[in-house]
């Protein structure tokens, strides 16, 4: 879990840090002449001048939280195996016998996840 976490919310707080500090005096020189609430401020400037970085670092972070998913669906704790259900278990069984046909199968999957993310969430 904190790997995703961190795989995920860190890149998306940063990203939105780094589009606030970019934002230029002029803009908020006009904010301030205005007397924006901090309400109005966020939604009037801050939050426009952010949306492409948060829009792209979302993607960005549901790849590296999908990709840490993946990653700890299988793994060893001393004794003991873990191997929780989910498509990267499924592809690292598939390679580890050798099945090419489970391969491509597993991989076409995560194409179709990625494609309707990108169509339905992004677009």
């Amino acid at each position: 879990m904190l790997l995703i976490f961190t795989g995920q919310a860190w890149n998306i707080a940063f990203s939105f840090y780094a589009s606030l500090k970019a934002i230029p005096r002029e803009l908020d020189e006009a904010a301030r002449l205005y007397r924006f609430s901090p309400w109005q401020r966020f939604v009037e400037l801050e939050l426009p001048y952010g949306a492409i970085g948060l829009v792209w670092n979302s993607m960005m972070s549901v790849a590296g939280g999908w990709f840490f998913l993946m990653a700890c669906e299988m793994f060893v704790l001393g004794d003991r195996d873990f191997r929780l259900p989910g498509l990267g278990s499924y592809l690292q069984v598939a390679a580890g016998a050798g099945d090419m046909h489970g391969i491509l199968w597993g991989m076409a999957l995560m194409v179709t996840v990625i494609v309707l993310l990108d169509q339905f969430v992004w677009r």
